[in-house]
């Protein structure tokens, strides 16, 4: 087995963590930094997306009107961009997002998500500058610094996403996919005490959370816990046989 193969399905367990459903993992919603729930993968085929919370969604059409009518108004091309994003229009939505922040610069909605607007356009450094200036004007926001983490993550900077999931879990210490992407990182530098412990976390708020009890194998793995990595890999075997596969063939029986 070599590091680079370990790390290699690392990453990859990551990348699917960012799109499942987690609390946190979502838009924000509005200049105070109450955030909704919106995952990626879901909002992308509704067509509506929430101004603020608790409001009824904003269509696309209502929201386009509302900006008409209102151009002043900085929720309304907040909303604008939330309706453009979950539909796939992520150049527009940049547009609407940065019409809000002419109006009000202080949105920490608008910032957010502009910052997962970026995100979707494979553009990580002007996604990280955004979430950071929205983490500027409120350092209580979950969302912000679970996006953050993410992109330095994939940016391989993982000390500073390490860091930043750090921030997620002193807010809320049951985001389990915090835990999980937190056991990444410090697999990335070597960390492998500190990364099963994170992995621990994460499958204990999350028994079924597959990919985690698979990054728990790795790093086991990694760290020469033989006994251990078998125990984790026998559990991921009873949850996800893909998965349990990709690791047998790493850890157990490399090609």
């Amino acid at each position: 087995m070599t590091w680079s193969a370990t790390l290699w399905i690392g990453v990859l367990l990551g990348l699917a963590a960012t799109s499942s459903p987690a609390r946190g993992q979502a838009t924000a919603t509005d200049a105070a930094g109450d955030l909704g729930t919106t995952v990626h993968e879901h909002a992308l085929a509704s067509g509506t997306a929430a101004t603020s919370a608790g409001d009824e969604p904003v269509s696309l059409p209502q929201a386009a009107e509302w900006t008409q009518r209102e151009p002043g108004n900085a929720s309304a091309w907040v909303a604008l961009g939330n309706a453009q994003r979950v539909l796939a229009q992520p150049g527009d939505a940049v547009t609407a997002y940065q019409r809000a922040l002419q109006i009000d610069a202080k949105r920490v909605d608008a910032w957010v998500n502009l910052g997962m607007t970026h995100d979707q356009l494979k553009q990580p450094e002007q996604a990280v500058a955004a979430y950071r200036q929205g983490l500027r004007l409120n350092l209580d926001v979950p969302v912000a610094w679970y996006n953050l983490g993410n992109t330095l993550r994939d940016l391989g900077r993982h000390a500073q996403a390490i860091g930043a999931y750090r921030q997620v879990l002193r807010l809320d210490p049951q985001h389990s996919n915090a835990w999980n992407n937190l056991g990444l990182a410090l697999a990335g530098l070597k960390h492998y005490p500190d990364a099963i412990a994170a992995y621990q976390q994460a499958v204990q708020i999350e028994p079924r959370f597959a990919r985690a009890w698979a990054g728990l194998a790795l790093a086991q793995g990694a760290a020469g816990q033989q006994a251990e990595m078998i125990a984790s890999y026998r559990k991921l075997r009873s949850l996800d046989a893909v998965l349990s596969d990709m690791v047998f063939d790493t850890l157990i029986d490399p090609p």
